[in-house]
């Protein structure tokens, strides 16, 4: 008799759990940031001239794991220039810029700005494109006047304008530079976004968010603190550093600076203040390599007007060559040359050039001393660049100092120059003082004419100038120099000849990430308190710490605080954060909870008890923590929608989805926010009452036509209710809003694939994987499609990276046991579905395929014991009563098969299947009369379904009978 391979047509092979073959990501739930106030005040209106305005001007910065935002401000020659936060470029490179036209490019550090005091920075990056760029404001906005602040919040990725009014100018900034405090909620993510006034303009960067979890940024620049009331008003606003101040430009009032009466007061030239130069740390690694170069190369040049510095460059015999800036050496005086041995040796001759703050001084000696290597090369723009200049501060005689900044290439110091005025005169007509390397180190009166070097010791330039140089003080702005490559071509003419050079023209070797990390360790890292400094100033101390992310350093500078002064709620707060942060979970749930024993009514320990408590996934213990802090914050008198939207997620997370839509609905009733609404229609979708989920999602959309989430997350919602195209429209539009979504890609390539159309569907895997390289979705959907495409080895390929990334997923094992089964590599499937079903016992289907493996190996025990697990999981598994019923009928058990096929065929009256294989069993049985109406019901089936050679098979099977 001749039995159907029915194994190779019946469609359990192609069944996934749940019924859809494709593995899509979850909804996107709304995370929570808002930690305190609930006075977002969105401006929604896209015909806004305000909101126009910063669109077209406001990026988002894409650093590794973290988001935030800045403000385009310049382009020069193709190269725009970016102006965010320091802060938000904490992770380190590499660094993106998302324009908002939503193309991404590559980014370069232009300016560590937190080098000189300020939390900001420049990021460069190169486009051939056209884009919009700010509009200064060159006044100070007065207080009571509107102000708009723009961005990304960083969970969302949707561009946001929140409207409110300037509140207070600090006449004095606060530490970082901050001085604009504004009502306007600052979400995280918009940090580095515009502040801007009413004409459109960009008043100053945002920063700072209101109610921060320490005081310890409520500091003036000086170390003055305000007082309990001023703090308390300061805590209630977000912060902007001025873009003026932001730029370096900060104080620069011309009509101060004409006033020729206040010029010639020679009392006041004759008592600057005298600059505050840092102690100079003991370096490591590359900072400590440079440094001992340094060390040997850089002299000190004393004369009456004052110090300078100077770098050995040449020798001939006894004679060295000193090369410097040509004001230090500018009068008639006599100077000294104080070798790096602590030596003085009268200065023989000095030669300059005209309109060129160059020199070269000589002296004579048989001592040894080290000649610099020059470095002559181009300084790239395309990547960032570490410099360090040498030099002997004017009030520290005996003391070195090295410092670290940043190089720009002469492109971009012509970027710069719009916004310092001494840049901005050297780059108008260069050759007056040769002033062609910018670089941003932090320099001090009496290191002018020190060496400019690079990371391998080579000097690239010779130091000149610094803003706030003419006044005695720490500058503010960049720094200027003379480069190698002028020195080089006046050699001859300043008295030396080439060959007493030692000149390198290859680039600098481009650091690894490794050595970038160490130099800004070395270079920029807080100094710990004295041992007899009080609990404040450990915290922070701590604070510092922890903005580095140096979270070990900081829960002791937090143990060193709480020492002090037990009672000290806000360090044991801030200590939670740091021990939450290094995953010491247990540790900061007993640092929150000694916070809460001394404050009892400080609810944001409580918050984040709850929120450590959910990542040890006590979400019972966690709502239980949430409910305290919604208590507290109620007997307040400021109700916080945040709190419901965090109990919402821990109710879902144990399945309490009537619980969590009703937290969710409070929190909309405090604050009808588009995260309330995504997260109470994620709640919805969980229950599969995808309607009322839409009806949510909806809602999220016309707050905020621009959410990427609402949009996406409605799109799953139709893709679930078989809506193919409505979801893929949401999807466009996800992607539209924000071309790096991954999710959105994958969520349409599903739908592709639901169409048929796989080419497309990969292509949409395919842009997912390039944007995340580590989504094991997308390689397990691709791999799926690949296997409908026939193309069994890419379905593995793509399946063993799926595995590769998460080790734990049991549709890839699933997967690549199906594709495996198809090659006829039946142990190997084999094992894969063991591995599937060890991941997850109760998939059905993987019983189901292991059970027709075991067939195919004529091993029926085994896959009769596979189906009746299948059955005992899903009693209405109609292929695997027809799995059974096939097994059984080869053991000649044929009552016991058409029992099987009679229980298929109710679950499932169209499967064509079913009806064929009982024909069989009945004929095997010698009914021909029943075996006839079932091959015919088969035949009919097989006909409507478009499957000819099955219809035709019956038919055969139909004519023997007959």
């Amino acid at each position: 008799m001749k039995f159907l391979p029915i194994l190779a047509s019946i469609t359990g092979l192609l069944i996934l759990p749940g019924g859809v073959g494709l593995s899509s990501p979850q909804p996107v739930v709304a995370q929570v940031t808002d930690r305190t106030t609930n006075k977002i005040a969105p401006l929604t209106n896209s015909n806004h001239p305000v909101y126009q305005a910063a669109r077209a001007i406001t990026v988002r910065v894409l650093v590794k794991d973290n988001r935030g935002s800045g403000v385009l401000i310049a382009q020069e020659n193709g190269v725009y220039t970016v102006l965010t936060n320091a802060h938000v470029l904490t992770a380190g490179a590499p660094y993106r810029v998302e324009t908002p036209d939503g193309q991404v490019y590559e980014a370069q550090e232009a300016l560590v700005s937190s080098v000189i005091g300020l939390d900001a920075a420049l990021l460069q990056f190169r486009s051939s494109k056209s884009y919009a760029v700010a509009r200064l404001a060159n006044t100070n906005i007065s207080v009571g006047q509107p102000v708009w602040a723009a961005g990304f919040p960083e969970e969302t990725g949707n561009f946001l304008v929140t409207e409110g009014q300037l509140s207070l100018f600090s006449a004095r900034a606060l530490i970082d530079g901050y001085q604009l405090g504004y009502s306007n909620e600052v979400i995280p993510g918009m940090s580095g976004g515009p502040l801007l006034n009413q004409q459109g303009e960009v008043v100053g960067i945002n920063g700072l968010s209101a109610y921060p979890i320490l005081d310890d940024a409520y500091t003036f620049m000086d170390g003055s603190q305000p007082n309990a009331a001023q703090r308390e008003e300061m805590r209630r606003l977000s912060w902007a550093i001025p873009v003026q101040l932001a730029l370096g430009i900060a104080g620069q009032q011309p009509e101060q600076r004409q006033q020729p009466e206040q010029r010639q007061q020679p009392e006041q030239r004759q008592q600057p203040p005298v600059a505050q130069v840092p102690e100079q740390r003991s370096f490591t690694g590359v900072v400590a390599r440079v440094d001992a170069i340094a060390a040997q190369i850089t002299v000190r040049i004393e004369g009456a007007k004052g110090p300078g510095s100077g770098v050995i460059v040449a020798r001939d015999g006894n004679t060295y060559y000193v090369a410097t800036a040509a004001h230090v050496v500018s009068g008639q005086d006599s100077y000294q040359v104080v070798t790096p041995d602590g030596v003085r040796y009268p200065v023989t001759e000095v030669k300059t050039r005209e309109a060129m703050d160059l020199a070269v001084v000589q002296f004579t000696s048989p001592q040894a001393y080290t000649v610099a290597t020059l470095a002559n090369y181009r300084i790239p723009t395309e990547e960032r660049r570490w410099v360090f200049v040498s030099g002997w501060p004017a009030n520290q005689e005996n003391r070195r100092l090295l410092t670290g900044g940043l190089v720009f290439s002469k492109e971009q110091g012509a970027v710069l120059g719009r916004y310092d005025e001494s840049l901005a005169q050297s780059q108008a007509n260069p050759e007056n003082q040769g002033y062609e390397l910018v670089y941003t180190n932090i320099t001090y009166k009496g290191m002018s004419g020190g060496p400019v070097l690079d990371s391998q010791g080579r000097v690239i330039g010779f130091h000149a100038a610094a803003d706030g140089d003419a006044l005695a003080e720490v500058y503010l702005g960049y720094s200027f120099g003379v480069p190698v490559s002028t020195f080089v071509g006046l050699a001859k003419g300043l008295g030396m000849q080439e060959k007493w050079l030692q000149v390198e023209t290859t680039p600098v070797a481009v650091l690894s990430q490794p050595e970038d990390a160490e130099v800004r360790q070395n270079l920029f890292v807080t100094t710990a308190p004295s041992g007899n400094a009080d609990e404040g100033k450990w915290v922070n101390y701590g604070n510092q710490l922890w903005r580095i992310w140096e979270y070990e350093g900081a829960v002791q500078a937090f143990d060193q605080a709480v020492q002090r002064k037990p009672d000290f709620y806000q360090a044991w707060y801030a200590r939670g954060l740091a021990l939450r942060d290094l995953r010491k979970y247990p540790e900061a749930i007993a640092s929150f909870e000694q916070a809460i024993k001394y404050r009892a009514d400080f609810y944001p320990a409580w918050q984040q008890k709850a929120s450590v408590l959910s990542s040890l996934k006590k979400f019972s213990e966690a709502v239980t923590a949430i409910d305290r802090a919604i208590a507290v914050s109620t007997q307040q008198g400021s109700p916080n929608a945040v709190l419901y939207w965090e109990k919402g997620w821990y109710l879902e997370n144990l399945k309490r989805y009537e619980e969590a839509v009703a937290a969710y609905t409070l929190a909309i009733e405090i604050k009808p926010h588009p995260f309330a609404y995504i997260n109470r229609g994620v709640a919805y979708y969980k229950q599969g009452k995808l309607d009322q989920a839409i009806a949510d999602y909806n809602q999220a959309i016309r707050i905020n036509p621009e959410y990427a989430n609402a949009y996406y997350n409605r799109g799953l919602a139709y893709y679930n209710q078989g809506k193919l195209d409505q979801a893929i429209a949401d999807y466009n539009q996800a992607i539209k809003i924000n071309p790096e979504y991954a999710n959105a890609y994958v969520g349409r390539g599903n739908a592709y694939s639901d169409q048929g159309k796989l080419d497309q569907a990969i292509a949409d895997y395919n842009q997912a994987i390039k944007i995340n390289p580590e989504y094991a979705d997308a390689y397990y959907n691709r791999g799926l499609a690949y296997y409908n495409q026939g193309k069994l080895d890419q379905a593995i390929a793509d399946y063993n990276q799926a595995i590769q990334i998460n080790p734990e997923y049991a549709l890839a094992y699933y997967g690549r046991g199906l594709a495996y089964y198809n090659q006829g590599k039946l142990d190997q499937a084999i094992a894969d579905y063991n591995q599937a079903i060890q991941i997850n016992p109760e998939d059905a289907e993987a019983y189901h395929n292991r059970g027709l493996a075991y067939y195919k190996q004529g091993k029926l025990d085994q896959a009769i014991a596979d189906y009746n697990q299948a059955i005992k999981i899903n009693p209405e598994y109609a292929n695997a009563y027809v799995g059974r019923g096939n097994a059984y009928s080869d053991q000649g058990k044929l009552d016991q098969a058409i029992a099987d096929y009679n229980q298929a065929i109710k679950i499932n009256p169209e499967n064509a299947n079913a009806y064929y294989n009982r024909g069989l069993a009945y004929r095997q049985q010698g009914n021909n009369r029943q075996a006839l109406e079932s091959f015919r019901q088969s035949a009919e089936l097989y006909q409507r379904q478009g499957k000819q050679e099955d219809y035709q098979d019956a038919l055969a099977r139909i004519q023997e009978l007959e």
